[in-house]
């Protein structure tokens, strides 16, 4: 085993319309507070962290910085809410209040422990609490999302988010209907697609975020609900930023080829207006749609810049409830992820980042297959799918890659087959179940293999073993790249596999990245990644993962 460390010179960014990808032009911008008038809104790069206060009527920006704090409007809502809490049933989270202040929506998530989650409203008026239920028999997906209900501005419809009919889609409740002790609800649309997040634009007509027309087009519809009529706004919408009512607009966000960014929706023209903000040019290539592949897995594919090659990356995001983006993914966690992949392309590398089973976007009988069958029903499947479009695509050397749940994903399909690939990058990946588990009480983990190892459940952690498979490997190139102190999935899951690996004269080297969590912060962990992805597929630094 090797241990590596890594020097690196940070150099200055020069931001320039050339093809050449840099760290400076990706971006995320986030709105950090707004007082209805103005938006505090941060912009960050792999290097930079700037901060501008922007006019919502004009857009216009001037610089802030990160003590700059918008004088906000007084709010009776949290303090309404405190008053109402303790008359709610034991566990009630995602409190929510009507606009005149009568009704409290609660929403209580399924834990591991408890098979079934609760939507319920409080009429403060009658003392009265309406509930439904509604069995799970995995892990509470909703509790992923950004947001669950939106009262209409004349109190009269509830809608929330639910996943009862397999996709997350919008459920309306009649508060003039109210009888009984059961909240009664209909399902809005039939289509099959997932609803993100949905507000009232009037109370005649909704707002949402749904992937209604491919799994990774994420787009804005407005609803009018009298009409019957359904209006797309605008594509490339993230669904990780909720949707925000300031007066007859909204604030939201896009997520493209440079990143991610706040905009405005202004409700009475219909159009989308973005904040006049310093940016670089959006250069990044867009992924391709891959469509189904066989094993009925989807994906998206960035082929090399240059003369097609023979060498293939593919990428397993980690969650596994995440799902891959055309362009740069929605949360910055993974925006450096991306933006490596896209150096790989550029040095004439494909690139298929797959949405394994277990993914969202997909449905959530698509996330809970993998119940009960971790290392099998994704392994299996995915080893399928990824043999089939490297045969369909002549690529011969092909190699797997993957952050948190997705490096322990490509750990197993090496260690399962290791014929079929040349190495594997693996980056703060699980190596041993039975240890990360007995340390977790509540995750959708323990809820997958059934809870911490006891007897009936021993068989589904062996059959999911990383060590168990090691013999079996040849000189396969193995790269375990971990921060020291990621608090979710410790360094020393890696530093083991890494010992037992070397006893055996295995290709592996250790990389830690020093002071690093789970999720990487500095930039020279992002170099440094870049790096070790170029080195595992057999290409020499250029000098392109500089930053």
């Amino acid at each position: 085993m090797r241990t590596i460390t890594f020097s690196v010179l940070l150099g200055v960014v020069f931001l320039n319309p050339t093809p050449a990808l840099s760290a400076g032009n990706i971006e995320y911008s986030y709105a950090q507070q707004n007082n209805r008038e103005e938006v505090l809104i941060q912009t960050s790069t792999l290097t930079t962290n700037e901060w501008y206060r922007c006019s919502l009527k004009t857009l216009l920006c001037t610089e802030a910085s990160s003590t700059t704090t918008l004088e906000q409007p007084i709010s009776a809502t949290r303090a309404i809410l405190a008053v109402w809490k303790p008359l709610l049933p034991s566990g009630a989270q995602w409190l929510t209040l009507s606009p005149d202040f009568r009704y409290v929506a609660f929403f209580i998530p399924a834990t591991q422990y408890r098979k079934a989650r609760t939507f319920g409203v409080f009429d403060t008026i009658t003392k009265k609490t309406y509930t439904k239920k509604e069995s799970v028999g995995y892990w509470d997906l909703l509790t992923e999302g950004v947001s669950l209900f939106s009262f209409s501005p004349d109190s009269k419809t509830l809608p929330y988010i639910s996943d009862v009919a397999n996709y997350p889609t919008v459920h309306t409740v009649s508060l003039s209907s109210l009888s009984g002790s059961v909240l009664k609800s209909t399902q809005l649309f039939t289509r099959a697609y997932t609803v993100a997040d949905v507000v009232w634009k009037d109370s005649d007509t909704l707002l949402y975020i749904a992937n209604r027309e491919s799994p990774y087009q994420w787009s804005l519809y407005e609803y009018t609900l009298s009409k019957n009529k359904l209006e797309k706004i605008d594509d490339s919408i993230s669904y990780a930023t909720p949707l925000q009512r300031i007066e007859s607009d909204f604030l939201l966000a896009k997520n493209d080829s440079r990143g991610l960014y706040p905009v405005v929706y202004r409700g009475h023209s219909k159009t989308i207006e973005t904040f006049n903000l310093p940016t670089t040019a959006p250069i990044k290539t867009l992924g391709v749609e891959v469509g189904t592949l066989i094993e009925d897995l989807k994906g998206v594919y960035l082929r090399e810049e240059g003369a097609k090659s023979h060498t293939l990356i593919v990428w397993l995001h980690g969650g596994p409830y995440r799902q891959n983006a055309l362009g740069y993914h929605p949360y910055k966690s993974y925006g450096g992820y991306d933006w490596m992949l896209e150096i790989a392309r550029q040095e004439n590398v494909g690139v298929l980042k797959l949405d394994y089973a277990g993914s969202s976007g997909f449905g959530r009988e698509y996330a809970e297959s993998i119940s009960g069958d971790i290392g099998v029903a994704d392994a299996v499947k995915t080893a399928k799918a990824i043999t089939d479009f490297a045969q369909r695509n002549n690529y011969t050397d092909v190699y797997v890659a993957g952050n948190s749940y997705g490096g322990y994903l490509a750990l197993k399909l090496l260690v399962d087959e290791p014929s079929l690939y040349k190495g594997a990058l693996s980056i703060n990946g699980v190596a041993d179940w039975m240890t990360l588990l007995n340390a977790l009480n509540n995750s959708i983990f323990n809820v997958q293999f059934g809870g911490a190892p006891n007897e009936s459940n021993y068989a589904l952690y062996n059959t999911a073993s990383i060590y168990n498979g090691i013999d079996g490997l040849g000189l396969q190139k193995i790269i375990l790249a971990h921060g020291t102190d990621d608090k979710t999935i410790p360094y020393k899951q890696s530093l083991g596999l890494a010992n037992a690996l070397e006893r055996i004269n295995k290709n592996v080297t250790l990389v830690p990245f020093e002071g690093e969590d789970h999720v990487f912060k500095k930039p020279e962990s992002f170099t440094k990644l870049c790096a070790l992805l170029l080195t595992t597929v057999g290409k020499t630094n250029t000098g392109k993962c500089s930053l």
